[in-house]
């Protein structure tokens, strides 16, 4: 299971940033995250975060090698 932590800045191009945890809150390195419906995305870091850039509320698809995938609808 992926515990995920979100911020977003507000600009008119919006970066949404956070960290990609297991559900013991260690931190998962290299995870990817995508915006739904779209080729854009991007990895964690060695600390579980990551930021992406977006113009419009969001659903976002984390996945991990052995782990299910999780959706995040972002909005506002």
């Amino acid at each position: 299971m992926l515990t995920i932590f979100m911020s977003i800045s507000g600009y008119s191009q919006d970066i949404i940033s956070g960290v990609v945890s297991d559900k013991d809150g260690i931190p998962m390195i290299g995870a990817t995250v995508l915006i739904q419906g779209t080729n854009r995305g991007t990895t964690t870091d060695f600390d579980g975060k990551f930021s992406i850039e977006t113009t419009e509320a969001v659903s976002l698809k984390i996945t991990y090698v052995g782990f299910d995938s999780k959706e995040v609808s972002i909005t506002g």
